[in-house]
């Protein structure tokens, strides 16, 4: 585990669940239960698509992380993990938005500045799309987020940078 990394504990009913196939979009993965491998007749199972917010616990990441987990077309599509410098701010994210530990929103400690302590967190997660909404507007020449998500092999959106930044 990364130095910057913090260990995290899941809802008790998505615990030990499997991290999906890689997927370019957010959607959740059909898998098939292990009666259904044996031959049996049992219907697929859907297993959630795991996603890291970094920045989750500000506004914006918040706010997303909420949409997620309450996305009424597909409930419990999404196990969201949201990434932050500090408990701290996780802490209050909830208190803002109680729905978030309704829906298990879990915390892992990253720095969005640090590449490697993004793909710990990533890792930690077993996040396969990582959500960028640090900032915003940070108007940095650090490529982290972007450099950690390709390094870990997961989808990368940005919901929180100007043009300028995306230029390169």
């Amino acid at each position: 585990m990364h130095a910057n990394a913090q260990q995290h504990t899941r809802p008790a009913s998505r615990a030990g669940a499997a991290a999906p196939a890689f997927s370019p979009r957010l959607a959740a993965t059909t898998t098939t239960t292990a009666a259904a491998a044996a031959g049996a007749a049992a219907a697929p199972t859907t297993t959630p698509t795991r996603v890291l917010i970094l920045g989750g616990t500000g506004r914006v990441g918040a706010s997303a992380a909420w949409s997620l987990l309450t996305d009424a077309d597909r409930p419990g599509a999404y196990d969201v993990t949201l990434a932050s410098r500090n408990r701290a701010s996780y802490d209050q994210a909830l208190a803002r938005r109680p729905q978030l530990a309704k829906g298990g929103a879990a915390f892992v400690r990253a720095d969005a500045a640090d590449r490697a302590s993004v793909v710990a967190a990533i890792r930690e997660s077993g996040a396969s799309v990582l959500v960028h909404a640090a900032g915003p507007f940070q108007r940095s020449r650090s490529y982290a987020p972007l450099e950690a998500a390709m390094e870990a092999g997961v989808s990368y959106v940005d919901v929180c940078d100007d043009a300028e930044y995306a230029k390169g």
